[in-house]
């Protein structure tokens, strides 16, 4: 049963490569303080537990509208996490925690964009074209990008802080929209994409919450909530 199982998913993978899987990413570069640093996009255990896999590659049902908007606005949702990972990235002296669950965020949140793009690509010829004037930016936790560059400029004890608070807004906004789209979903992978998405932030921020307590409780930091 196991082998049949794995013989219909390297099956549908297979298929799906043919639409044109991204290559994986370089790492990557930020300047900070006029030095350029290397974000490292490579798998890492996250630091609260063992990882949940984002859902494997498959076409499935024909999408309808809200399962190709989910898609569409959970991409660019995405990039800014990984950006905000990088910035922080670029500091030395983080907390061993924070520093890890960045790392996790880059890495787990590269891999479901690519997996995302590569769905959009297997349905590009059945799906209406982007609206290049749809706005990312009124999307449910969406940072100003002013926020998010601000974490360049902070001394690493703040730009940790202001991290976590930061992600876990951007977080409970990521979860909004995956439970607004549940009530539409048509196409399995979508679906289950966001119940992964629902599910592992919400993970993520307890553990940010408790890391912010334990890390505002021993200073007075400018960032501490």
């Amino acid at each position: 049963m196991r082998l049949s199982v794995l013989l219909v998913t390297l099956t549908a993978v297979a298929a799906l490569a043919g639409c044109g899987a991204d290559e994986p990413e370089a790492p990557e570069t930020v300047t900070l303080g006029g030095t350029q640093a290397s974000v490292p996009t490579d798998a890492v255990q996250r630091p609260w537990g063992m990882a949940s896999r984002p859902p494997a590659l498959q076409k499935a049902q024909t999408p309808n509208a809200a399962d190709v908007a989910f898609v569409r606005d959970m991409i660019p949702h995405h990039e800014q996490a990984i950006r905000m990972s990088a910035l922080l990235l670029a500091h030395e002296g983080l907390d061993e925690r924070v520093r890890a669950s960045a790392s996790y965020i880059s890495s787990d949140q590269r891999l479901e964009i690519r997996t995302m793009r590569s769905w959009l690509k297997a349905w590009r010829d059945d799906l209406p074209p982007a609206d290049p004037d749809h706005d990312h930016s009124t999307m449910p936790g969406m940072l100003a990008p002013a926020a998010v560059e601000r974490l360049a400029d902070l001394d690493p004890a703040e730009a940790q802080v202001e991290f976590l608070v930061l992600m876990q807004r951007h977080h409970r906004g990521a979860v909004t929209m995956s439970q607004d789209y549940l009530a539409d979903a048509v196409n399995t992978y979508t679906l289950e994409t966001a119940r992964h998405v629902i599910r592992e932030q919400q993970l993520e921020n307890a553990y940010f919450t408790q890391v912010v307590d334990d890390l505002c409780g021993s200073g007075d930091l400018a960032t501490c909530p």
